[in-house]
């Protein structure tokens, strides 16, 4: 009985050992390089990601990883499936194999990833399975991206900067868009505020193409790599999306609704690494390093009709140069002489981008002011670059100018000459003061005079009789007062009691 119930427990487990399920499988086999494949692993027991993750990441970058379990019941029978994803790129062109891996005592199969080279398109599709449908969608959709990168130029020479360029040709409107440049320690990136974005038919699709630029500097002479860009974004899953061809509903489509609950595909891609050729700048050179393909100098002048000694005259030089940053232009100087003075104002720099190309522009005014009558010349000036399309040593100028000086013209408190008034001209009217008349003749003054007369006459009785009143005795005072009494009788007692 015991030697059953053993061989029963032994054909049972040596069975359930038997039905472990434990696969490998790739959602392509044939990819170009940059692109994206996704690595699934199942198997009816509990997976490990981290030792996996370090086995792949020998042959390939992970971009992604993402687990799922699957409970079904049959049958009253349980049954359990672990499913573990990657989203990986590859490293190199060629045949890739992956696998066999070690999970849970059981060995999974090994599958072979062949990666061509970037420019070519994929030719052969596999089928994937069943339990698969959702990446297969996804890897079909994100195949319609076109993520490229360019530089102009291609050969640099030290102390130059070129324009790196990133074109994505989006038809699957994605959102949530990030686009990462290159790291690459051999070359300075700075972003250009110049993006596009249009609306674009390719291969007979038709999708939003934006376009971001950079600058890129040299840090050392030599042959270097720049490498891929990477751009990332987000997909609704199959039933949330909305195929929109219309450039101006974008700001108004529903994807931007959508919900941070439902299912997204996060989508990563990118761009085909670039080769820069970073050539020295020639050992006998002498002077200022400036390697361009094309250099113009310009000049104005403010001078008015008639310049006299003592005014001022206004030169503007103005300095373009392909290529080159702002900060690197030479500064630019005015001759000094004899014959006239002259002030710098501050100079000016900033760069232009035209026609997919930087363009470094410096401006300086001076303020020029002659010394001496008659004829002053102001000297040309030049400037000497390194022409890199010939590479031949190139010298642009500005031509001098002879310039008339007048005598200085005289202050207000100098004589100054009378020009008379053209034709054409009428003399101004003067206008003279009203002034008064003074004339023995007129009726008014001599009643004046009367009038002064007489008051003065009255004038005088009035004092001199007020005089008179004031010299009386003290006596005839005294008299008079008496007398004054006397006429005054007193009034009679009516009441004697």
């Amino acid at each position: 009985m015991k030697k059953t119930v053993f061989l029963f427990f032994s054909f049972l487990m040596i069975s359930t050992a038997a039905n472990a399920l434990v696969s490998l499988e790739l959602s392509e086999t044939q990819v170009p390089l940059g692109k994206a494949v996704q690595l699934t692993i199942q198997s009816d027991k509990e997976i490990n990601p981290y030792s996996l993750s370090n086995e792949i990441a020998k042959k390939a970058k992970i971009r992604g990883q993402s687990s799922a379990t699957n409970i079904q019941i049959t049958n009253n029978s349980q049954s359990t499936l672990h499913t573990l994803s990657f989203t990986i790129f590859p490293l190199a062109e060629g045949e890739t194999i992956f696998g066999p891996f070690d999970i849970n005592q059981e060995k999974t199969n090994s599958v072979t990833l062949t990666v061509l080279p970037p420019e070519q398109l994929q030719q052969n599709t596999q089928e994937i399975t069943k339990t698969n449908q959702n990446i297969q969608s996804t890897q079909s959709i994100t195949s319609q991206l076109l993520f490229q990168a360019e530089a102009n130029p291609k050969k640099i020479y030290e102390g130059q900067t070129g324009i790196y360029k990133l074109k994505l040709f989006d038809p699957i409107n994605l959102y949530n868009i990030n686009i990462q440049p290159p790291k690459n320690y051999h070359f300075i990136f700075s972003k250009l505020n110049h993006d596009t974005l249009k609306q674009e038919k390719i291969n007979e699709k038709i999708g939003r193409l934006y376009q971001s630029y950079y600058t890129f500097t040299p840090v050392s002479a030599g042959k270097f790599q720049i490498n891929s860009a990477e751009v990332s974004g987000n997909l609704p899953s199959k039933g949330n999306a909305k195929d929109i061809h219309s450039f101006f509903d974008m700001a108004f489509n529903d994807r931007f609704l959508i919900s941070p609950f439902q299912n997204e595909i996060p989508v990563y891609y990118q761009s085909n690494p670039l080769e820069i050729e970073v050539k020295e700048k020639p050992k006998d050179w002498t002077g200022w390093w400036l390697p361009s393909i094309n250099v113009s100098l310009t000049q104005e002048f403010k001078i008015p009709d008639k310049i006299h000694l003592g005014e001022a005259i206004e030169r503007k030089i103005t300095l373009k140069a392909i290529g080159i940053e702002p900060s690197k232009l030479p500064t630019l100087t005015h001759a000094a002489s004899e014959d006239y003075s002259f002030f710098a104002n501050p100079e000016q720099r900033y760069f232009l981008f035209e026609n997919e190309e930087i363009i470094g522009v410096e401006t300086q005014e001076f303020l020029i002011i002659p010394q001496k009558e008659g004829i002053i010349k102001l000297p040309p000036l030049k400037i000497k670059y390194f022409n890199t399309e010939t590479e031949e040593e190139k010298i642009i100028q500005v031509e001098g100018k002879e310039i008339t000086v007048l005598p200085a013209l005289l202050t207000s408190n100098s004589v100054k000459e009378e020009t008379p008034p053209s034709p054409t001209q009428k003399e101004p009217i003067k206008k003279e003061k009203p002034t008064l008349k003074k004339s023995t003749d007129s009726p008014l003054l001599w009643i004046t005079i009367i009038c002064g007369v007489i008051l003065l006459t009255i004038l005088m009785a009035l004092l001199l009789k007020y005089k008179k009143k004031k010299n009386f005795s003290p006596i005839e005072n005294i008299e008079t007062e008496v007398k004054e009494k006397k006429k005054k009788k007193p009034l009679p007692d009516l009441y004697p009691f």
